[in-house]
Formats: structure tokens, sequence, C-alpha cells
């Protein structure tokens, strides 16, 4: 646990209700408490640092944000589709454009004198739609490639439970109250949908270059009656808040990443504006009417581009030029300086609301008697009222970069590495569009000597009679043979210079190419043929070597969610119902009887009793006290692809394994159940599905040589049974999950790798099972048990290959970059 928060509470006066005196606001506050006053100014003037900061970054944001937003800019010509048949003249068709906001798009028509054309009969300036607006293309090229990145990430990490706790030190208790604490946090993340979150920040690091996770308060409880009419806790736990980073600030005096393990950063915060209203009702907050209008020139209100477009919202900040004190002009001077208040007719009033979090020593600041440092929750509203102050039971704040150089005060993003090709992209597109369309440019000029003016007229007005039949020009052939001229040169078509599209063509494909060899995109990440036929070799290469340009852009976000269940767990120590309830496998023991000690040493009782004992793997129900769980630390941040039961171990555990089933001596020393016992543990940390382990007969050490060995042949038939099982049951999840080119691979392997294991366990049993009275046929049969389980374990790396072979399916012809 980061802090004693029940000591926080209980004994040094650090709970919200003691804390309401020290921030009340009254008739000399500074005077009788200066600490306190002190700390106020300090969090003030850090609030407003980080709002300057927020107004001469806001525009890179905004143009993230326009980027991102390319698709809602590509709608004016399906909305001005139906008006292309009206006249652009017409009332009802400019009175549509104007309340569609798209008056751009009518311009006036200018005359060959540079003069606006007047209609005759209203005198109205004549209108012309803008064609080369709808040429204009913007390609949605930022967020395509961010959310192909984007699902990646976050498909890595979608799993189940979304937040897995391991112990640093492998050990059965350990293990076993990681797991309890793993569900009892996996229910909170069904609950307060840690997982949407999750997706949200991982979204917001690539696109905008950094995210910070805040919490909504301390602890979250909701509750609820039962049956009987009494108070029942229905869910509880932590709630975040992941702000536009537009409206974020921290301490730049450290590493934003120093946020994660509470190392440097001493504040952080973000800043909304809200209806002054919505303080007002607040049951929580403190000195309601004592909410200044601040410094509100802060945002700029006379240029409203900063609130609409960093804060879109339709409050507006009330004039203090019309108010005086005492019947004072607005202009008096007294009147400029006293504080002015929001006054119950100011409820829609748009208001400063900040949520700063930051790191202090209680006792410095005259908040208690507590004297190590604590993060604090304060709810500012402008820049001089203490809404609500509590102190935080964790101290660490989830928050992650993208690729990032945290010696730096500002981070690059996926979404501003592509921008400019983004741009380049929408501007080449435009302008092959717009050459196509001179290359349809046909005109053709006719002789009006030997065209008459009506038929001109005629073929101009036919419209699409041009197609439906043929049209007849009349002339006289006498009257031109008399003036020895040709009729077949009443018509000239010129022949126009063209432009060369193909250039604008392969200059896109060169930008796209050049955009994913420096953003380390490959043709099977994009789902896209390659631009040569790539062999195997070569595919796999690239696909190495973009997966190291992913992990690091993982690691970021492991440190976050890292951070996140160590503030979770903290807080869960700190605050939850001390008496929990989970469902935690039984897989740990070997035996029922085992599982019971486990559970009674940890100070959990099995509610469930009467389970099948040939489950191999039920899901007990287990209660006990929250304090039950107390851990020094977690393991490392391993996660997602990474998030394994530790390989290492089991590769070191099956090399012993393997000396021991080889040395007959060391078997006999060892004993079979204990043998059996290192072979679960072995399965286990493969990570193979827990079902996969050795379950029969217990051998009696005290029986003679021949019951032993029958009892052995016993549970290595059930055994070979018990594989076959295990691996027809995950071959079926695997074929529903896999290619069908996939499908024949794995099927055949597993159906191959079953068999021979079965067959070979099979055959041992046999041999043990059949009684010897020489001791050389004793020690061959010990020798071909030994072979059987080394046989073994190298089948289940190879099902582990197969089942990994299964998810990631073999590169098909498109795959591999061969052209349909």
């Amino acid at each position: 646990m980061a802090v004693p928060y029940q000591r926080l509470i209980k004994e040094h006066g650090l709970d919200p209700k003691s804390l309401k005196p020290m921030f009340t606001i009254e008739d000399g506050f500074a005077e009788k408490k200066p600490m306190v006053k002190k700390l106020c100014d300090q969090v003030r003037d850090s609030i407003r640092a980080g709002i300057d900061r927020n107004r001469r970054d806001y525009r890179l944001f905004r143009a993230l944000d326009w980027a991102r937003d390319t698709d809602f800019y590509q709608i004016s010509f399906t909305q001005l589709r139906g008006l292309l048949s009206s006249k652009p003249d017409d009332k009802a068709v400019l009175d549509t454009v104007n309340s569609w906001g798209l008056a751009h798009m009518l311009p006036d028509e200018i005359g060959a004198d540079g003069k606006v054309c007047c209609d005759a009969a209203s005198g109205k300036p004549k209108k012309l739609i803008n064609l080369p607006v709808f040429t204009n293309i913007f390609v949605p090229l930022v967020i395509a490639y961010v959310t192909i990145r984007w699902a990646k990430l976050f498909n890595e990490r979608d799993l189940v439970p979304l937040l897995k706790y391991e112990p640093v030190q492998f050990t059965k208790e350990n293990r076993a109250r990681c797991e309890i604490l793993t569900q009892l946090v996996q229910k909170q993340s069904t609950q307060f949908d840690y997982k949407t979150d999750l997706r949200q920040h991982i979204l917001q690091t690539l696109h905008y270059g950094f995210c910070i996770e805040f919490p909504r308060e301390a602890w979250f409880v909701e509750n609820q009656e039962d049956e009987k009419g009494e108070k029942k806790i229905v869910r509880e736990g932590l709630r975040f808040n992941l702000p536009h980073p537009s409206r974020v600030y921290y301490d730049l005096y450290h590493r934003l990443s120093s946020l994660n393990s509470n190392t440097g950063c001493e504040f952080a915060g973000y800043w909304e504006l809200c209806r002054y209203g919505s303080i007002k009702n607040h049951p929580l907050y403190w000195n309601k009417d004592k909410v200044s209008f601040g410094s509100v020139g802060w945002f700029d209100t006379g240029a409203n581009d900063f609130l609409e477009q960093v804060f879109p919202c339709a409050m507006r900040f009330p004039d203090l030029t019309k108010r005086g004190i005492g019947g004072a002009g607005p202009l008096d001077r007294e009147s400029e300086l006293a504080s002015t208040y929001y006054m119950s007719n100011d409820y829609d009033a748009a208001a400063l609301k900040t949520q700063h979090f930051q790191r202090i020593i209680p006792k410095e600041w005259g908040l208690g008697t507590y004297q190590y440092p604590v993060w604090f929750r304060f709810v500012f509203a402008s820049d001089n009222a203490v809404l609500y102050a509590e102190p935080l039971s964790f101290d660490k704040l989830p928050t992650s970069a993208y690729d990032a150089d945290f010696n730096k005060s500002r981070f690059n993003s996926l979404a501003l590495e592509a921008l400019p090709f983004q741009d380049h992209i929408g501007n080449l597109f435009s302008q092959w569009i717009m050459a196509v369309r001179e290359n349809l440019r046909n005109p053709v000029f006719y002789d009006k000597d030997k065209v008459p003016e009506e038929a001109v007229k005629e073929l101009r007005n036919l419209g699409n009679k041009t197609f439906s039949g043929r049209q007849y020009i009349p002339f006289s052939a006498t009257e031109r043979y008399r003036l020895n001229e040709n009729q077949r040169e009443a018509f000239f078509t010129p022949q126009l210079t063209h432009h060369n599209t193909a250039e604008l063509a392969a200059l896109i494909s060169g930008v796209l190419d050049m955009l994913e060899r420096v953003l380390q995109f490959s043709s099977q990440e994009l789902g896209q043929p390659a631009t040569h036929e790539q062999s195997a070799t070569e595919s796999r290469i690239i696909q190495q070597y973009v997966s190291n340009r992913v992990q690091l852009t993982g690691s970021f976000i492991d440190d976050a969610v890292y951070a996140k269940k160590c503030a979770i767990y903290d807080a869960t120590m700190a605050h939850a119902d001390d008496s929990i309830t989970v469902g935690v496998s039984s897989s740990f023991a070997a035996t029922e009887a085992e599982f019971k000690k486990l559970m009674e040493k940890l100070g959990f009782t099995i509610q469930d009793e009467g389970v099948d004992p040939n489950d191999p793997d039920p899901m007990r129900t287990v209660k006990g006290s929250k304090s039950s769980l107390q851990l020094e630390a977690f393991a490392s941040t391993r996660d997602a692809n990474n998030r394994i039961d530790n390989p290492a171990i089991a590769d070191a555990m099956s090399k012993i394994f393997v000396a021991i089933a080889n040395n007959p001596v060391l078997i006999q020393s060892v004993g079979p159940v204990q043998l059996v016992q290192m072979l679960n543990e072995m399965v286990i940390a493969l990570g193979l599905p827990k079902e996969f382990r050795l379950k029969g007969k217990n051998i009696d050490p005290n029986a003679s040589q021949e019951e032993q060995a029958g009892q052995l042949g016993e549970m290595l038939t059930k055994f070979s049974e018990q594989v076959k099982g295990a691996m027809d049951e995950a071959q079926q999840k695997t074929l529903e999950a896999a290619g069908q080119q996939t499908v024949q691979i794995v099927s055949q392997a597993l159906q191959q790798a079953g068999q021979q294991v079965s067959e070979q366990l099979s055959t041992v049993a046999e041999g043990v099972a059949q009684q010897s009275q020489t001791n050389q046929v004793q020690q061959q049969q010990i020798e071909q048990f030994g072979a059987a389980l080394a046989t073994l374990n190298q089948r289940l790396e190879g099902l582990e290959g197969a089942m990994t072979a299964a998810i990631q399916p073999a590169p098909s012809s498109d795959m591999m970059g061969v052209n349909p």
C-alpha cells in the first residue's frame, strides 16, 4: 500500500470533513490560515501556467483534430447534390445553402469586365456553383494509419483478465493471492469498463502523443437496497477520466513518465468549463457562494477561436463591465479591483473548474499532522475557491507517450508523423482529378458560314437526346460546290496537349511507399499486396522488424497499465469492503485437500463444497479478508503478447524433469508422486490449458514394487486418455479460429502428436503393468518410462508451437505479396 490511508483519516485529520474548515473562505482567511492560503496561491499559479501553455499549444491539437475529422469536411457535395438541378439564383436554393453554412459554394458571377453580374429583373447578383470545391479531395490518411496501429496495440492487450497480477516470487501462496486479486480487479474492470479506458488511452497516445488518466475521485461506491430493504454495495472501485490533451497540464520540471512511478512530477491536472449551476447544486462542494469570476482573461474571450476549438460550448462568461459596486459605474477603479462573485442569475454562466493533483507534505501546509508526502486531489473553481480536497491512497497516475523522449517538453505522435503525407496525398489527388478533367475538354470549332446558327443552338439544347438518335443538319451541296468549299471542313477539333496523369499516379504511390517506410508499416499489417513477390524468409524478417517498432510503442502503454494496476491495488486495499468473495481456479494444488490447506493458510474459506473430484480444473468460490492479499510488489510490466506464465522457469523445470526421468536412480529416490506434481507445475508454467494436467490415483509409497508398477501403469493409461482428450479439445478450439490452410496444418500436427503420445504412453503403461522378477527387466521398464516422459515434454513443446501457428495463420499467396 502506498500510504496508510486509514491512519491518515482517523489519526491525522486528513478526511474531507476535517479539511473543509481549513479551506473555508471567510474574513481574515489569509491571516488566520497563512500556510493554507499559500498553498491555494501555489495551486492557482500552477493552474494559470498550465492554461497559458494550453493556449500556446492548442493550434497543434486543433490541427490534429482536423486531420482526424477529415471525413466530416467532405459532405458538401452530398449535401448540394439535390440542389445542382436547380438554378443557383433561386431564393429557396440560396436560403438552404445559407442555413447549411455553405454560402461559399455559391459565389457571385463575375463578368468579362471584372464586375459582378446582376439579374436584370431583380437587380440581385447572379450566383454560380463553385465547382472547384467538389474536386478538392481530403484523403483520411491519418485516421486510417492511426486506426491500423491502434487496432494492433489494443487487440494484443484485449485479454481476459484485462489486468493480470503476477507475483515477483513464484510461490503457490503468492500465485494464489495474485489469482484472487486478479479476479477481484477483473470484477471492477467489468463494472467500470476499464477496457474502454484502455482503448481510448491507446488512441490518444497515438493521435496526440501522450495521455494521462486521472481518477474521478479517491474511491467510488454505489449502494442499493437488497430484498430485505437493507443497504448493500453493488459496485465499488476507481473511475478514471481521460481529458483532451489540450486541457491537461503537468509539472515540466520532471519527466512526464515519472507520474507512473512517483519519482518526479509534483503535480498534474486538467481544467474544464462547466455551468455554475452544476457547482452550486453539488452536495459535496464547499465555498459555493465564494466562487469569483477570477481571471477570465486567460481564455482571451475576445477571440472565440480558443474556446470554440479547444472546448466547444454555447456558454459565455458573465460580463463584468455591466456591474459596479455601490452604484458606481462599471469603469470605476474599485469595481475593477473588487472580487465579484457568481450570483443566482448566473446559473447558466460558464465557470472554470480544475481537477488538480499534487504531492504535498500535509503538516508543512497546516493540514493535519502527517509529515510524509501524500498525493491530494483538489477541485478548484475559478482561481480562488477550493471546492473539495481529499488525500489519495495511491501515488501513481497512469501515463503513456508515443515513442517519447521524455526530456522534451512536447511529444511527437503517429498522427503528427502522418499529417504531412496526408496533405500531400490530398493535393496530388485533387491535382489528378483536375488534370483528368482538363484532358476531357474537347472543344469543337464550326464554320458559321457552313453551319446554320439555328442548327448549333439545337445541338446545344438536345441534352440526353444527343445519345438517343441521329441528328440531321441541312446544308446545300450545290452552294458548297459553286463556292468550291468542302462541307467536311464545317467542324474542326483541335488536338490539345494532355496532362500526364501517369506521373501523378506514380507520385501518389511513391508518397505512400515513403510513408509506410518511415512509419514502418508492412504490407501484411496493412492487409495489402506487396510491391513484389516476397519469400517466406523476407516476410518473416519484415514482420520481425515491424514488431520491434510496435513493441516499443506498446512498452509505453504497458508502463501506464502497470501504474494503473498498482493504483487500483492500493485503492482497493485502502477502501474496498474488507470481506471479499471471488471465484478462483483450483489448479494451484494437485489435490482437493492441498487446495483447502492453501486457502486456509491465506485466510480464505471455500464456499462451494461437493465439487466433482474428477473435474480437472474446477472454479471455486472463496471468501476472506482483503488484508490477506497484502503483497510487497508485483512482477514487471510484461503484458500483451508477453503475458505468459514464466517461460524461463518452465524451460528450466522441463530440463530438470527430463534429467530425472532419464535417471532410474533419481526416479526411485524422488518418487512418482513428486514427479507428477512437477509435471503439473511445468504444464501450468508453459501456459498450456489448466485442464492439461496429470490426474490419477496416488501411488502408495509403502506398497511393493509390483504394486507400484501396476498403479503407475494405471495412472499413465489414464493420463494418456486425458492427453488425447485435452488435445482434441484444444484442436477443436484452434480449428474454429484458424483459416482453412492453417486448419489442415494444425489438424495434422495435433492428430499426429496426440496419437504418438497416446500410443507411447499406452505402450509404457502396458510394459510397466507387467510384473517382472529380474532387476534387468525392471531397469529396462524404468528407462522406457523416462524416455516416454521425455517424448511427452517434446510433444508438449510441439503442441505449444502448433497452437501459436494456429493463432497466427500461415501467409497465403496474398499475404506473401503475390499480385492477383
